[in-house]
This record gives structure tokens, sequence and C-alpha cells, in this order.
């Protein structure tokens, strides 16, 4: 399909080999996005898990761990460089694909004024569960999810160009906005404490209001930018896997390198800069602009991995996609329990985080799997469509429910 693929094809892939279905049990699936969705659940855990178990000024500074070995040291490098902000965009990329298929598999069945109603019930439920889920752990992006996806809905129908362009143009607005809020809390008569808080100085407290919001704001930009850009790669084919390998690889190389050299290069500037409040939104600005790169390149590896990988490994990893919001609420179950109530937190490191991830990973490949071969979706998946629908749908693979 050569570049357009990625660009201004505007057609949408894999339609044709995705017809809707009137039984839930047999409920149409796109095993790229699946697998992608996956590898996205996987990869968000790496990060969300420094959080959990060394809270969030560790997660924005990677120095602020007390007196950390040359081993947690390189952890955390390649935390920022490989992992930090590139999962949750490709997290993104593929809710805002995924509202859209939503709607159109629904459209084609009940049609477009219907469709439209339901969808908006249902991101209001999605809505309930990041507001409980946020009661819990504060990093979380449900409710940011939900309050976007409004906007996706009214703009989904933009043309392909469009919404690549208008999720680039937002996406813009991150850096700049770094930048400007950087300036303005350098020029605040304030103790750098009082300004920066738990966003890189003391994890006991709490950040400006200016810092606060930006915090904020910046995590709606980024998730918005990428989800218009995420319904674009879904028409394009990109995501589907119907891409040339050609592509794919081509993708895999130059996208995954870009991300990773700008990421490092803010590492860099951080490292012989002694990680200064001064630095401390303006050095993630490389980061930010290298993170769609990665993304892309990400997208790209995982594809093309998808067709040689052994299928047993293939199948663990879509499963752990199939119950992607399961997966991921249970990953902050599993953290808040460990590193609340059964680890001592004066004997974490970024060690022991990462045996964590190893962990959940371990136990997500093997139940996500166990599961979906006796049930037709994850159990918080099956909830939400019933309450999405008003229906008690059937579960089993052994039952035909309805829909």
């Amino acid at each position: 399909m050569g570049v357009t693929c990625i660009l201004f094809n505007a057609t949408s892939a894999n339609r044709s080999t995705s017809p809707v279905s009137t039984k839930q049990s047999s409920s149409p699936r796109i095993h790229n996005v699946d697998t992608l969705r996956g590898a996205a659940v996987m990869g968000i855990l790496t990060m969300n898990a420094v959080s959990f178990g060394l809270g969030f000024t560790s997660y924005f500074n990677i120095s602020f761990d007390t007196a950390p070995s040359t081993v947690a040291r390189s952890i955390a490098i390649v935390g920022e460089v490989v992992a930090d902000q590139k999962f949750m965009a490709l997290f993104s990329i593929l809710f805002g694909a995924g509202i859209v298929l939503f709607c159109e598999r629904l459209s084609a069945r009940l049609g477009h004024t219907k469709a439209i109603r339901i969808s908006w019930w249902r991101n209001t439920l999605l809505l309930f569960m990041g507001i409980i889920h946020s009661a819990f752990w504060e990093g979380d992006v449900l409710l940011i999810y939900a309050v976007i996806a409004p906007v996706i809905l009214a703009l989904r129908n933009l043309s392909s160009a469009a919404l690549l362009l208008s999720g680039l143009s937002i996406l813009s607005l991150s850096p700049l906005s770094a930048w400007l809020v950087q300036q303005y809390a350098d020029s605040q008569p304030l103790a750098a404490a009082v300004v920066w808080g738990e966003y890189w100085v003391d994890s006991a407290i709490p950040v400006s209001d200016s810092v606060g919001l930006w915090i904020i704001g910046d995590a709606m930009v980024r998730a918005l930018g990428m989800m218009l850009i995420g319904i674009h790669l879904y028409r394009s084919g990109f995501l589907t896997g119907a891409c040339s390998k050609r592509l794919y690889v081509a993708v895999a190389v130059v996208g995954t390198a870009t991300g990773w050299i700008l990421a490092a290069s803010g590492v860099a500037w951080l490292t012989i800069d002694g990680f200064s409040t001064e630095l401390a939104l303006v050095a993630g600005i490389p980061n930010t602009l290298g993170t769609l790169p990665a993304a892309l390149g990400y997208i790209a590896i995982i594809t093309l991995l998808a067709q040689h990988v052994h299928q047993n490994w293939h199948d663990r990893i879509n499963a752990i996609g199939r119950m992607a919001l399961t997966n991921y609420l249970t990953q902050t179950a599993f953290g808040l329990i460990m590193f609340n109530y059964v680890l001592d937190t004066e004997d974490v490191s970024r060690i022991t985080v990462v045996m964590f991830v190893l962990s959940v990973w371990i136990i997500q490949l093997w139940w996500s799997k166990r599961w979906l071969d006796q049930y037709t979706q994850g159990p918080l998946e099956w909830l939400w469509r019933c309450a999405t629908h008003r229906q008690w749908l059937q579960l089993r693979r052994d039952e035909v429910g309805s829909l």
C-alpha cells in the first residue's frame, strides 16, 4: 500500500473480513488490534508499577530514588526511553480506533442514532469506572478517556487527512505548554519544593496549582491527539495489519530509532544538568516529540512479530488485549495490595518493581487465555457490555447469548 497506508488512505481496512454479527458469541474481532492492545496493557504496567512501588515522584523524576544502584538507575533510564509515554500513546491510539469500530458495528445493526446513544451511555459507564478507579489510585486513565470520548464521537467522521492533521496539531500543544509552564514556574518567588512538590522534589508536598493543572491538561491533550490519529491509522489499515511488510519494517526501524534517540537525549540533558527543577518540564519535550514515532514503530514491530512468534504466545498476548479492561484494573489491584500491604516499602527498589511486573505478566498471560477458552469475554468486559445494552448476556462459550 506504500506510505499512503499511514498518511492519507481514508478507507477502512478489514471491514469486509469483519462482518457484523447478531450473536454475542460470534462477535467479530480484528486480531491484530487485540494483539496490539495486549502489548499496550503489558507495557503500561512497566511504568504504572513505578508509581505503585516507588511513588509518583520517582515516576516523573528518575533520580529521586534514594541512593539507587547502577542497576536500578539503568532500569530507570531504560524505562524512560523505551516505555514512558509510548505505551500509553499506543493504548490511546487503540482506544480512539475502538470507539469508531464500536460505533460502526452498532450503526450497521441498529442505525446511526441508536448507535450514538448507546455509545454515549457506554462512555458514561466508563466514566463511573474511572471515578471509582481514581479513588484508589490517582494515576487512572479511564476517567480521562471517558471525558475525551464525546469529542472523538463528534469528530470521528472527519476525513482521514483532517484527523491526522488535527491529532498532530493537538499533540503539538504538549511541548508548547510544557515550555510555557516551565517558564512560569521558574519565575515564581517560591521555594522549589513548594512549586514542584511531589512532581519532582518531595513526595510529601503537593505540587503547585500551575504544575498540577499542567499534568492533567497534558495527559488529556496527548490522549486526544493520539486518539484522533488512532482513527486515521485504523482507517488506513495500519492498525489492522493490512499494510505491506516493507512499510512495517521501515516504520519499525525509523520510528523506534527516532523515538528512542529523542527520549535518550532528554534523559542525557537532565543527567548533565543534575536533574534540576529548571528542566523538570522542558527536558521531557524530546521524549514527548519522540512518542508518536516510537508508538508507530511499536505497532509495526508487534504486527510483524505477530506473524512469526509461536502461536501459543501470540494467542496469550491477544487474550490479554481482549481482556484489556479486566487486566488494566487488576494490575492496579495487584500493585496496591503488593506494595501497600505485602512488601516493606523501605525495601522496594526498581529491581523489586521489575520483578513485580514480570510476575503480573506471567499471571495475566496464563489466566487471560485460560478464561477466554471458556468464556466469550473478560469478566469486567462482560459486565460493561451487559450494562451498556441493559441486558443480561450469556458469558460461557457453550451458551448462546443475544445482544
